[in-house]
C-alpha cells in the first residue's frame, strides 16, 4: 500500500502535523472558548471519535489582544 506505512509512509505527514500544532497554538493562545456547562458530547465513530453533532463551541478573541493593539 503506497504511502502507509514504513519506509513508504507519508513525505508530507511530519509537516501536516506540525501544521495543526502550530494552528491549534494560535487559537488557544489568541481566543477564549467557550462550551454551554451542561453540555454532553454525543461521539460518533468512524476512524477517529468526532462529536456528531459539531460540538456547540463559541470561539471569542481575547481581550489581552484587544487591549494589546
Amino acid at each position: 500500500m503506497p504511502f502507509g506505512a514504513g519506509a513508504h509512509k507519508c513525505i508530507g505527514m511530519h509537516f501536516g502535523t506540525l501544521e495543526v500544532k502550530t494552528i491549534i497554538a494560535a487559537l488557544v493562545r489568541d481566543y477564549e472558548w467557550e462550551i454551554p456547562g451542561d453540555y454532553r458530547m454525543p461521539w460518533g465513530f468512524t476512524t477517529i471519535p468526532f462529536p456528531r453533532d459539531g460540538a456547540p463551541v463559541s470561539l471569542r478573541r481575547s481581550d489581552r489582544l484587544r487591549v494589546a493593539r
